[in-house]
C-alpha cells in the first residue's frame, strides 16, 4: 500500500510525521491578540471567586439575566494555568493540546498511509488550523473529538472505550459547545458497522485494550454508545438548558466576536488564507477518484461532516482539519499511487533520481511553512495582529485607555463593543461593562443592535443611546465601521472627543458631570503620548524587520484622523480639516513602507495628499491604488480628480470612464461633489 512513500526519501521517511507535527505546533506558537480570550479569562476569575455562574452581575444591557456558560470549566482552568505562568504557559499547552490531537488520528492515518502522505496532510491541517488557531476552548473540543474517532475505529467498543468515552464526553460538555460532535461521530461509526454487517465485513481492527480479539462488527453495541454518549451531555450544571441554548444559536460555537484572523485581516490579500480550503477539498476529491478499494466508511463520513460544517461557516476550518485528517492522508497516498502507476515506465528508468526528487519535494513543503512561520511571514501577509512567539498584543485593546477609565470621576455608564468588554472586565474589574463575548448570556437582538451600533449604522447607535443613557463611550477604532460612528458623534453637539490613542477614543457627554474630564489637557495628552510611542515602535519593526508585526495603532489611527479630516472638511472647519489629514498622511506613509499589501493604504494615502495640495506626490499612491484593485471605483475617481488637477486631461477620462462602469451611482455623486463620495465606504 505505501510502496511509494516508503522508498521515498529511505530512512528520512522516519522524520517525515515528527516534522508535519513540528509544522502544526509551530503555527500555535503565537502572541495572544483575541478578543474571546479575556472574556474566558475573566470569566474564569469569576468562576473562582464565586462558583459556576447562574445569573450575570457585570452587564449595563441584560443585568440579572440568566448565564449558561458553555466553557464554564475550561474558563475555570485557563485562569488557574494563567495565574501560574500567563501567556506563554497557556500558549504552549494549546498548541501542544492540538499537536496531541492528531498524534491520536495518526494510528488511524497509518492504516491507510505512509509517512510522506502523512507529513503532507499534516502540513494542509495546519494551514486549515492556521487562521484561527487561537488560545480557546475549541481546541480541548478538538482534542476530545481525535480521541473518540481514535477509540471508535479501533475496532468493538469494549468496557475500556466505554469507560474512557463517557468520562471524555462529561469533561467535553463542560468545556465546549461542540460536546455534540461526541455523539455525532459515535453515531458515524456505528453507522459503518452496519454497513460492514451488511456486506458481511469481517471487523478485524479490534483493540488489544477492549478485546483483543476480531469478530463480527457490533452495531448495536456502537448504536448503543451513541445514544449513552448523548445521554452522559446532561451532566453539566444547566441540564437541558444549555441544550436548547445551542438549538437557539444555530449551534454557533464560534462565540460572539467572530475575527476572522484579525479585524483588519480584510485589507490583505492572502490567496493561502483564502484557498487552502479548496485544495483540501481537491485532495480528497483525488482521494474519491484514485482509490480503487472499498473507502473506509467512517472516514469518509467524518470528512464530509467536516465538509458541511465549513460550508455552514468558515469558522469550522479547525473541525474540518481534524474530521478529515485521517481521510486527507489517505486520499494524497492514492493519489502519489495512482500518479506511480500511470508513469511506472518513466519512473522505473530513473528510480534514483526521482526517490530523491520526491523526499526533496516532499521535505519542501513543510520547510517552506516552518520559515513562513519563524520569520512573520505568515501573520503578516495573513493580516494577523499575532506574531509568532510568547506573549500578549494589548494593543489590539483598549490598554492604554485604561488609566482614564479607571479614574474615579469616569462615567459608570459606558457604551462599548462585543470584543472590548470582555478586556475591560478584566483590566476594570470594578466596573460594568455594556456587553462583552459570553455567548450565554445575551439574546441575538442585543447583539445585533450593539454591533450594528459600533459598526457606524446610526438607528441602532440611537436605539442604543436612548435606551442605555451612557455617559462616555469606548470606540475600538482597529474594528472596521467605527470611523463612521465617531464622525457622527463628534460632528454634533452631545458628544465630544476626550482621548484618543490611535487604537481606542473615548468620547464623552457635554453634560455637567464630564466638565472637568473634557477640560483635563492630560487625558488628551496622554493619549497622543502612547500614539506617538506606537508610532516609534513601529517605525522602528518597519526599519530592522523583512516581514514586521503589524500595528493595529496605526492601521486605526490612519482610519481615524482621515474619517476627522472628512469630518471637518464637510462642516467647513478648513484649518482643522488639514492638520487631521496630515496626521492621517504620516501614518499612511509609514504604513505604505511596513505594510504596502494593505487593500486600502495607497488609495487613503493619495486622498490625504490630494486633500493636502500634493497632487504630484498624490499620483504614484493613486495609480498603485488602481493597480492593487482594479475594482475600486473610488480609486480610479480619485486618481481622475488627482490628473484632472495635473493637466493630465486624457487619463482623467479615462480613469473617471472606468469608474462609471464598476458604480455609476458614486461616480456620478462625485463627479457632482467630491465632498459627497466621502461618507461611502470603502471598497476592499
Amino acid at each position: 500500500m505505501n510502496d511509494s512513500t516508503k522508498a521515498a526519501g529511505g530512512g528520512v521517511s522516519r522524520f517525515y510525521v515528527p516534522l508535519g507535527l513540528l509544522v502544526l505546533g509551530l503555527f500555535g506558537v503565537r502572541t495572544i491578540s483575541h478578543a474571546d480570550f479575556w472574556t474566558h479569562l475573566v470569566t474564569g476569575r469569576w468562576i473562582a471567586a464565586n462558583g459556576i455562574p447562574r445569573l450575570d452581575n457585570l452587564s449595563l444591557i441584560q443585568p440579572q439575566g440568566p448565564w449558561v456558560d458553555a466553557t464554564w470549566l475550561y474558563d475555570r482552568l485557563l485562569y488557574a494555568l494563567w495565574s501560574l505562568g500567563a501567556a506563554p504557559l497557556v500558549t504552549l499547552l494549546n498548541a501542544g493540546l492540538m499537536v496531541l490531537a492528531f498524534v491520536l488520528l495518526l494510528r488511524l492515518a497509518r492504516r491507510w498511509s505512509g509517512p510522506a502522505a502523512q507529513l503532507l496532510a499534516l502540513v494542509v491541517c495546519a494551514l486549515l488550523l492556521a487562521p484561527n488557531f487561537v488560545v480557546g476552548p475549541r481546541v480541548l473540543g478538538l482534542f476530545f473529538a481525535a480521541l473518540f474517532i481514535r477509540r471508535l475505529a479501533a475496532g468493538r467498543p469494549g468496557p475500556a472505550t466505554w469507560a474512557v468515552l463517557l468520562l471524555a464526553q462529561v469533561l467535553w460538555t463542560n468545556l465546549h459547545g461542540s460536546f455534540l460532535l461526541g455523539p455525532l461521530i459515535a453515531l458515524v461509526f456505528a453507522i459503518e458497522r452496519v454497513q460492514q454487517t451488511k456486506s458481511k465485513i469481517p471487523d478485524t481492527t479490534g483493540s488489544a485494550g477492549d478485546t483483543g480479539a476480531a469478530g463480527p462488527p457490533t452495531w448495536r453495541a456502537g448504536l448503543l454508545l451513541a445514544l449513552a454518549v448523548l445521554a452522559v451531555t446532561l451532566v453539566n450544571p444547566y441540564g437541558l438548558r444549555l441544550h436548547r441554548q445551542l438549538l437557539e444559536t444555530g449551534f454557533n460555537i464560534t462565540g460572539l466576536t467572530e475575527e476572522w484572523i484579525s479585524p483588519f485581516s480584510g485589507e490583505f490579500d492572502s490567496v493561502l488564507g483564502r484557498y487552502v480550503i479548496y485544495l483540501a477539498w481537491l485532495l480528497c476529491a483525488l482521494g474519491l477518484i484514485a482509490e480503487k478499494r472499498r473507502l473506509p466508511l467512517g472516514l469518509s463520513l467524518l470528512a464530509l461532516l467536516g465538509s458541511l460544517l465549513v460550508v455552514r461557516s468558515i469558522f469550522f476550518l479547525d473541525c474540518f482539519a481534524v474530521l478529515s485528517f485521517p481521510f486527507l492522508a489517505l486520499s494524497i497516498e492514492t493519489t502519489g499511487v495512482m500518479f506511480r502507476n500511470n508513469f511506472s515506465e518513466l519512473l522505473d528508468r530513473q528510480t534514483g533520481g526521482v526517490h530523491r526528487w520526491n523526499a526533496l519535494l516532499v521535505v519542501l513543503l513543510p520547510l517552506l511553512a516552518i520559515g513562513s512561520v519563524l520569520s512573520n511571514h505568515y501573520f503578516y501577509t495573513t493580516g494577523s495582529a499575532s506574531v509568532f512567539g510568547l506573549g500578549v498584543n494589548e494593543e489590539m485593546f483598549p490598554a492604554a485607555a485604561v488609566p482614564v477609565i479607571v479614574r474615579s470621576d469616569f462615567p459608570l455608564r459606558i457604551c462599548n463593543d462585543v470584543p472590548e468588554g470582555g478586556y475591560l472586565r478584566w483590566r476594570c474589574p470594578q466596573r460594568r461593562v455594556l456587553v462583552d463575548g459570553r455567548a450565554g448570556l445575551y439574546s441575538a437582538d442585543v447583539i445585533a443592535r450593539v454591533k450594528g451600533a459600533f459598526n457606524g449604522h446610526l438607528p441602532d447607535w440611537a436605539a442604543l443611546e436612548e435606551e442605555m443613557k451612557p455617559s462616555a463611550a469606548l470606540l475600538n477604532c482597529v474594528r472596521p465601521g467605527v470611523e463612521k460612528l465617531a464622525q457622527h458623534l463628534i460632528g454634533g453637539v452631545r458628544w465630544r472627543l476626550a482621548y484618543v490613542d490611535g487604537t481606542s477614543a473615548l468620547l464623552l457627554r457635554t453634560i455637567p458631570d464630564n466638565k472637568a474630564l473634557l477640560a483635563d489637557q492630560q487625558i488628551k495628552t496622554s493619549g497622543l503620548q502612547h500614539l506617538n510611542k506606537a508610532y516609534c515602535a513601529y517605525e522602528e519593526r518597519v526599519a530592522r524587520q523583512l516581514f514586521p508585526a503589524h500595528s493595529p495603532a496605526m492601521i486605526s489611527a490612519g482610519s481615524f484622523f482621515m474619517a476627522l479630516g472628512n469630518l471637518y472638511q464637510t462642516i467647513g472647519n478648513q484649518e482643522e480639516a488639514r492638520r487631521n489629514y496630515a496626521l492621517a498622511d504620516s501614518f499612511y506613509t509609514l504604513l505604505a513602507k511596513g505594510a504596502p499589501r494593505m487593500a486600502t493604504v495607497w488609495l487613503n494615502l493619495g486622498i490625504c495628499k490630494l486633500e493636502l495640495g500634493q497632487t504630484s506626490a498624490a499620483l504614484p499612491c493613486l495609480r498603485r491604488a488602481t493597480q492593487r484593485n482594479a475594482g475600486n471605483a473610488r480609486a480610479w475617481l480619485y486618481l481622475g480628480r488627482a490628473c484632472a488637477q495635473a493637466q493630465l486631461v486624457q487619463e482623467a477620462k479615462e480613469a473617471n470612464e472606468r469608474a462609471a462602469k464598476l458604480n455609476s451611482v458614486l461616480a456620478a455623486s462625485f463627479l457632482k461633489s467630491p465632498a459627497a463620495a466621502v461618507e461611502q465606504p470603502a471598497e476592499k
